[in-house]
Protein backbone atom coordinates (compact mmCIF):
# COMPACT_ATOMS: atom_id res chain seq x y z
CA UNK A 1 0.00 0.00 0.00
CA UNK A 2 1.71 3.20 -1.14
CA UNK A 3 1.45 6.42 0.80
CA UNK A 4 -0.54 9.07 -1.10
CA UNK A 5 -0.67 11.42 1.88
CA UNK A 6 0.80 12.40 4.25
CA UNK A 7 4.52 12.29 3.53
CA UNK A 8 5.94 14.02 6.61
CA UNK A 9 5.15 11.95 9.69
CA UNK A 10 6.01 12.28 13.36
CA UNK A 11 6.37 8.91 15.11
CA UNK A 12 6.52 8.78 18.90
CA UNK A 13 8.19 5.78 20.49
CA UNK A 14 10.38 5.27 17.43
CA UNK A 15 12.97 3.35 19.46
CA UNK A 16 10.41 0.75 20.52
CA UNK A 17 9.59 -2.60 18.94
CA UNK A 18 6.42 -1.44 17.18
CA UNK A 19 7.60 2.12 16.61
CA UNK A 20 10.82 0.98 14.96
CA UNK A 21 8.93 -1.17 12.46
CA UNK A 22 6.52 1.70 11.77
CA UNK A 23 9.49 3.99 11.05
CA UNK A 24 11.03 1.34 8.77
CA UNK A 25 7.82 0.91 6.78
CA UNK A 26 7.30 4.65 6.38
CA UNK A 27 10.85 5.14 5.16
CA UNK A 28 10.55 2.25 2.73
CA UNK A 29 7.48 3.91 1.25
CA UNK A 30 9.22 7.24 0.76
CA UNK A 31 8.03 9.30 3.71
CA UNK A 32 10.08 11.79 5.69
CA UNK A 33 10.00 10.54 9.27
CA UNK A 34 10.64 12.39 12.51
CA UNK A 35 11.15 9.84 15.27
CA UNK A 36 10.52 11.31 18.69
CA UNK A 37 12.69 9.54 21.27
CA UNK A 38 13.14 10.35 24.94
CA UNK A 39 16.46 12.07 25.55
CA UNK A 40 17.47 9.22 27.87
CA UNK A 41 16.87 6.64 25.12
CA UNK A 42 18.54 8.24 22.11
CA UNK A 43 21.26 5.56 22.12
CA UNK A 44 18.55 2.90 21.92
CA UNK A 45 17.35 4.46 18.66
CA UNK A 46 20.72 4.17 16.90
CA UNK A 47 19.50 1.16 14.90
CA UNK A 48 17.03 3.41 13.05
CA UNK A 49 19.87 5.24 11.30
CA UNK A 50 20.81 2.00 9.52
CA UNK A 51 17.38 1.50 7.97
CA UNK A 52 16.74 1.75 4.25
CA UNK A 53 15.84 5.37 3.50
CA UNK A 54 17.40 6.71 6.70
CA UNK A 55 18.49 9.84 4.81
CA UNK A 56 14.83 10.87 5.23
CA UNK A 57 14.89 10.15 8.98
CA UNK A 58 15.49 12.62 11.78
CA UNK A 59 15.75 11.60 15.43
CA UNK A 60 14.22 14.28 17.66
CA UNK A 61 14.86 14.12 21.42
CA UNK A 62 11.98 14.78 23.81
CA UNK A 63 11.79 15.20 27.59
CA UNK A 64 10.50 12.51 29.94
CA UNK A 65 6.85 11.49 29.92
CA UNK A 66 5.77 13.56 32.93
CA UNK A 67 7.80 16.66 32.01
CA UNK A 68 5.43 19.66 31.79
CA UNK A 69 7.19 20.89 28.63
CA UNK A 70 6.52 17.66 26.68
CA UNK A 71 3.44 18.87 24.80
CA UNK A 72 5.14 22.12 23.81
CA UNK A 73 8.13 20.10 22.57
CA UNK A 74 5.87 17.97 20.38
CA UNK A 75 4.17 21.10 19.02
CA UNK A 76 7.53 22.70 18.23
CA UNK A 77 8.64 19.59 16.33
CA UNK A 78 5.39 19.58 14.35
CA UNK A 79 5.79 23.22 13.35
CA UNK A 80 9.51 23.17 12.56
CA UNK A 81 9.36 19.94 10.55
CA UNK A 82 6.04 20.74 8.82
CA UNK A 83 4.56 17.46 10.10
CA UNK A 84 1.41 16.37 8.27
CA UNK A 85 0.34 13.49 10.52
CA UNK A 86 1.32 11.78 13.77
CA UNK A 87 1.66 8.11 14.67
CA UNK A 88 1.64 7.80 18.43
CA UNK A 89 3.33 4.51 19.39
CA UNK A 90 4.97 5.61 22.62
CA UNK A 91 3.60 4.23 25.87
CA UNK A 92 5.14 2.87 29.04
CA UNK A 93 5.08 -0.94 28.92
CA UNK A 94 5.52 -2.68 32.27
CA UNK A 95 3.51 -5.89 32.36
CA UNK A 96 3.85 -6.22 36.15
CA UNK A 97 3.57 -2.67 37.54
CA UNK A 98 3.08 -2.07 41.26
CA UNK A 99 0.92 1.07 41.32
CA UNK A 100 -1.25 3.25 39.11
CA UNK A 101 1.54 5.85 39.12
CA UNK A 102 3.93 3.30 37.59
CA UNK A 103 1.95 2.86 34.40
CA UNK A 104 -1.51 4.41 34.16
CA UNK A 105 -0.59 7.98 35.03
CA UNK A 106 2.32 8.26 32.55
CA UNK A 107 0.35 6.52 29.78
CA UNK A 108 -2.48 9.03 30.08
CA UNK A 109 -0.10 12.00 30.43
CA UNK A 110 1.79 11.01 27.29
CA UNK A 111 -1.42 10.65 25.28
CA UNK A 112 -2.68 13.99 26.55
CA UNK A 113 0.61 15.68 25.58
CA UNK A 114 0.62 14.45 21.98
CA UNK A 115 -3.09 15.09 21.41
CA UNK A 116 -2.85 18.60 22.87
CA UNK A 117 0.10 19.35 20.59
CA UNK A 118 -1.80 18.11 17.53
CA UNK A 119 -4.83 20.20 18.51
CA UNK A 120 -2.74 23.35 18.97
CA UNK A 121 -0.75 23.05 15.76
CA UNK A 122 -3.79 21.96 13.76
CA UNK A 123 -5.74 24.91 15.11
CA UNK A 124 -2.97 27.33 14.20
CA UNK A 125 -2.91 25.95 10.65
CA UNK A 126 -6.69 25.74 10.35
CA UNK A 127 -6.43 22.03 9.53
CA UNK A 128 -7.91 18.86 11.03
CA UNK A 129 -4.99 16.86 12.47
CA UNK A 130 -4.58 13.15 11.72
CA UNK A 131 -3.41 10.86 14.52
CA UNK A 132 -2.87 7.10 14.44
CA UNK A 133 -2.47 5.70 17.95
CA UNK A 134 -1.20 2.37 19.25
CA UNK A 135 -3.47 0.91 21.89
CA UNK A 136 -3.98 -2.80 22.62
CA UNK A 137 -6.55 -5.57 22.53
CA UNK A 138 -6.28 -5.24 26.32
CA UNK A 139 -8.54 -2.21 25.84
CA UNK A 140 -11.17 -4.41 24.17
CA UNK A 141 -11.81 -7.43 26.37
CA UNK A 142 -12.48 -8.44 29.95
CA UNK A 143 -10.02 -10.19 32.26
CA UNK A 144 -10.55 -13.05 32.09
CA UNK A 145 -12.23 -12.97 28.66
CA UNK A 146 -15.78 -14.29 28.56
CA UNK A 147 -16.40 -17.61 26.83
CA UNK A 148 -18.56 -17.18 23.72
CA UNK A 149 -18.36 -13.36 23.67
CA UNK A 150 -17.24 -11.58 20.51
CA UNK A 151 -15.09 -8.54 21.20
CA UNK A 152 -14.85 -5.74 18.66
CA UNK A 153 -14.36 -1.98 18.25
CA UNK A 154 -17.42 -1.27 20.41
CA UNK A 155 -16.30 -3.25 23.47
CA UNK A 156 -14.41 -1.99 26.49
CA UNK A 157 -13.54 -3.79 29.73
CA UNK A 158 -14.84 -2.43 33.02
CA UNK A 159 -12.32 -0.08 34.62
CA UNK A 160 -13.63 -0.99 38.06
CA UNK A 161 -13.06 -4.67 37.34
CA UNK A 162 -9.55 -4.07 36.01
CA UNK A 163 -8.69 -1.97 39.07
CA UNK A 164 -10.06 -4.59 41.47
CA UNK A 165 -8.01 -7.30 39.75
CA UNK A 166 -4.86 -5.18 39.68
CA UNK A 167 -4.75 -5.38 35.87
CA UNK A 168 -2.85 -2.11 35.58
CA UNK A 169 -1.44 -2.77 32.10
CA UNK A 170 -4.97 -3.18 30.71
CA UNK A 171 -6.19 -0.22 32.76
CA UNK A 172 -3.44 1.99 31.33
CA UNK A 173 -4.45 1.07 27.78
CA UNK A 174 -8.13 1.73 28.47
CA UNK A 175 -7.60 5.09 30.13
CA UNK A 176 -5.02 6.32 27.62
CA UNK A 177 -7.25 5.40 24.69
CA UNK A 178 -10.35 6.90 26.28
CA UNK A 179 -8.37 10.10 26.87
CA UNK A 180 -7.38 10.15 23.19
CA UNK A 181 -10.98 9.75 22.05
CA UNK A 182 -12.20 12.47 24.41
CA UNK A 183 -9.56 14.92 23.14
CA UNK A 184 -10.20 13.93 19.52
CA UNK A 185 -13.88 14.82 19.92
CA UNK A 186 -13.09 18.04 21.79
CA UNK A 187 -10.51 19.31 19.27
CA UNK A 188 -11.82 17.77 16.02
CA UNK A 189 -8.85 15.44 15.51
CA UNK A 190 -9.12 12.56 13.03
CA UNK A 191 -8.17 9.57 15.20
CA UNK A 192 -7.57 5.98 14.11
CA UNK A 193 -6.58 3.54 16.87
CA UNK A 194 -4.72 0.28 16.27
CA UNK A 195 -5.42 -2.41 18.90
CA UNK A 196 -2.81 -5.17 18.52
CA UNK A 197 -2.57 -8.38 20.51
CA UNK A 198 0.69 -9.93 21.77
CA UNK A 199 3.48 -8.83 19.43
CA UNK A 200 6.28 -11.03 18.10
CA UNK A 201 8.46 -10.77 15.00
CA UNK A 202 11.94 -9.86 13.74
CA UNK A 203 14.20 -7.54 15.74
CA UNK A 204 15.22 -4.44 13.81
CA UNK A 205 17.85 -3.67 16.45
CA UNK A 206 19.81 -6.82 15.57
CA UNK A 207 23.54 -6.14 15.66
CA UNK A 208 23.42 -2.99 17.80
CA UNK A 209 24.88 -2.95 21.30
CA UNK A 210 22.26 -0.56 22.69
CA UNK A 211 18.98 -2.46 22.65
CA UNK A 212 15.79 -2.84 24.62
CA UNK A 213 13.89 -6.04 23.94
CA UNK A 214 10.13 -5.70 24.12
CA UNK A 215 8.27 -7.38 26.96
CA UNK A 216 6.43 -9.61 24.50
CA UNK A 217 9.72 -10.88 23.03
CA UNK A 218 11.09 -11.43 26.54
CA UNK A 219 7.92 -13.40 27.26
CA UNK A 220 8.65 -15.73 24.34
CA UNK A 221 12.25 -15.97 25.51
CA UNK A 222 11.07 -17.00 28.96
CA UNK A 223 8.82 -19.65 27.47
CA UNK A 224 11.75 -20.96 25.45
CA UNK A 225 14.46 -20.71 28.07
CA UNK A 226 12.58 -21.14 31.37
CA UNK A 227 13.81 -17.77 32.56
CA UNK A 228 17.09 -19.31 33.67
CA UNK A 229 19.29 -17.02 31.62
CA UNK A 230 20.62 -13.86 33.17
CA UNK A 231 18.96 -10.79 31.68
CA UNK A 232 21.02 -7.58 31.91
CA UNK A 233 19.75 -4.71 34.04
CA UNK A 234 19.00 -2.81 30.83
CA UNK A 235 16.40 -5.50 30.08
CA UNK A 236 14.77 -4.83 33.51
CA UNK A 237 16.52 -7.79 35.13
CA UNK A 238 13.40 -9.94 34.96
CA UNK A 239 11.09 -11.66 32.51
CA UNK A 240 7.39 -10.77 32.24
CA UNK A 241 4.93 -13.50 33.22
CA UNK A 242 3.71 -15.99 30.62
CA UNK A 243 -0.12 -15.86 30.32
CA UNK A 244 -2.38 -18.92 29.77
CA UNK A 245 -3.27 -17.78 26.24
CA UNK A 246 -1.48 -15.78 23.56
CA UNK A 247 -3.32 -14.08 20.71
CA UNK A 248 -0.28 -13.53 18.51
CA UNK A 249 0.29 -10.94 15.80
CA UNK A 250 3.38 -10.17 13.75
CA UNK A 251 4.94 -6.74 14.28
CA UNK A 252 5.10 -6.29 10.50
CA UNK A 253 1.32 -6.55 10.28
CA UNK A 254 1.03 -3.96 13.06
CA UNK A 255 3.35 -1.59 11.22
CA UNK A 256 1.33 -2.07 8.03
CA UNK A 257 -1.86 -1.26 9.94
CA UNK A 258 -0.44 1.98 11.35
CA UNK A 259 0.85 3.19 8.01
CA UNK A 260 -2.30 2.10 6.20
CA UNK A 261 -4.44 3.99 8.70
CA UNK A 262 -2.79 7.26 7.61
CA UNK A 263 -4.62 7.23 4.30
CA UNK A 264 -7.39 9.83 4.04
CA UNK A 265 -9.87 7.16 2.90
CA UNK A 266 -9.61 5.25 6.20
CA UNK A 267 -12.51 6.03 8.56
CA UNK A 268 -11.86 7.12 12.10
CA UNK A 269 -12.25 4.25 14.54
CA UNK A 270 -10.65 1.31 16.33
CA UNK A 271 -8.92 -1.48 14.40
CA UNK A 272 -8.09 -4.73 16.18
CA UNK A 273 -4.98 -6.40 14.73
CA UNK A 274 -4.79 -10.04 15.80
CA UNK A 275 -3.28 -13.03 14.01
CA UNK A 276 -3.95 -16.45 15.49
CA UNK A 277 -5.86 -17.21 18.70
CA UNK A 278 -3.68 -19.66 20.58
CA UNK A 279 -3.34 -21.14 24.03
CA UNK A 280 0.14 -20.94 25.51
CA UNK A 281 0.36 -24.72 25.11
CA UNK A 282 -0.20 -24.27 21.36
CA UNK A 283 2.43 -21.51 21.23
CA UNK A 284 4.83 -23.77 23.11
CA UNK A 285 4.29 -26.58 20.61
CA UNK A 286 5.02 -24.25 17.69
CA UNK A 287 8.09 -22.92 19.51
CA UNK A 288 9.43 -26.44 20.09
CA UNK A 289 8.89 -27.25 16.41
CA UNK A 290 10.80 -24.13 15.35
CA UNK A 291 13.68 -24.78 17.76
CA UNK A 292 14.01 -28.40 16.59
CA UNK A 293 13.96 -27.19 13.00
CA UNK A 294 16.90 -24.87 13.85
CA UNK A 295 18.82 -27.60 15.64
CA UNK A 296 18.42 -25.97 19.07
CA UNK A 297 17.89 -28.10 22.16
CA UNK A 298 14.39 -27.85 23.62
CA UNK A 299 15.27 -29.15 27.08
CA UNK A 300 14.81 -25.70 28.59
CA UNK A 301 11.33 -25.00 27.17
CA UNK A 302 8.74 -24.59 29.90
CA UNK A 303 6.62 -27.70 30.39
CA UNK A 304 3.14 -27.67 28.87
CA UNK A 305 1.84 -29.00 32.20
CA UNK A 306 2.33 -25.50 33.65
CA UNK A 307 -0.43 -24.04 31.47
CA UNK A 308 -4.13 -24.88 31.08
CA UNK A 309 -4.93 -26.61 27.81
CA UNK A 310 -8.56 -25.43 27.78
CA UNK A 311 -8.15 -21.72 28.59
CA UNK A 312 -10.51 -19.10 27.14
CA UNK A 313 -8.93 -17.36 24.17
CA UNK A 314 -10.34 -13.86 23.48
CA UNK A 315 -12.45 -13.90 20.31
CA UNK A 316 -11.78 -10.56 18.64
CA UNK A 317 -13.23 -9.30 15.36
CA UNK A 318 -10.41 -8.34 12.98
CA UNK A 319 -12.60 -7.89 9.90
CA UNK A 320 -12.01 -4.09 9.71
CA UNK A 321 -8.23 -4.57 9.68
CA UNK A 322 -8.61 -6.92 6.70
CA UNK A 323 -11.33 -5.10 4.76
CA UNK A 324 -10.30 -1.50 5.45
CA UNK A 325 -6.56 -1.61 6.17
CA UNK A 326 -5.80 -4.51 3.83
CA UNK A 327 -3.91 -6.56 6.41
CA UNK A 328 -3.03 -10.13 5.46
CA UNK A 329 -2.02 -12.18 8.48
CA UNK A 330 0.88 -14.63 8.24
CA UNK A 331 0.86 -17.93 10.18
CA UNK A 332 1.95 -17.65 13.82
CA UNK A 333 4.64 -20.28 13.31
CA UNK A 334 6.35 -18.03 10.75
CA UNK A 335 6.33 -15.14 13.20
CA UNK A 336 7.73 -17.32 15.98
CA UNK A 337 10.43 -18.63 13.65
CA UNK A 338 11.56 -15.11 12.69
CA UNK A 339 11.60 -14.03 16.34
CA UNK A 340 13.66 -17.01 17.49
CA UNK A 341 16.04 -16.64 14.55
CA UNK A 342 16.91 -13.11 15.70
CA UNK A 343 17.13 -14.04 19.38
CA UNK A 344 19.62 -16.88 18.87
CA UNK A 345 22.61 -14.69 17.89
CA UNK A 346 22.00 -12.48 20.93
CA UNK A 347 21.94 -15.51 23.17
CA UNK A 348 25.10 -16.94 21.65
CA UNK A 349 26.89 -13.59 21.87
CA UNK A 350 26.13 -13.39 25.57
CA UNK A 351 24.07 -10.23 25.19
CA UNK A 352 21.03 -11.81 26.86
CA UNK A 353 22.62 -14.83 28.49
CA UNK A 354 26.10 -16.19 28.96
CA UNK A 355 25.58 -19.36 26.96
CA UNK A 356 23.14 -21.38 24.92
CA UNK A 357 22.88 -25.14 25.55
Amino acid sequence: MAISAPTRVLVTGGAGFIGGHVVARLLKQGAHVFAAVRETRIKNAAFLTSLEGADRLKLVPTPDTLDPTLSDTFAQIMREERVEATIHCASPVILSPSTVDDLVKPAVALTRAIMAACAKVGGDKGEKPTVVMTSSTAALYDIPPQEGKKYDASTWPSEDSLTAKGALYSLSKVRAEREAWALAREHDISLRVINPSLVFGPLLSQGHSERKLSDSVLMLLRLAMEGKYEVPAAEKGTFPPVPPSMNIVDVREIAAAHVGALLPSVPEGRYAVVGERLSTVEVRDKLVSVMEEMGVTTDSVLSSSLFPADCVKPDIDVTPSIDVLGIRYRPAVDTIRDTVRDLLPLLRAGQISKSLP
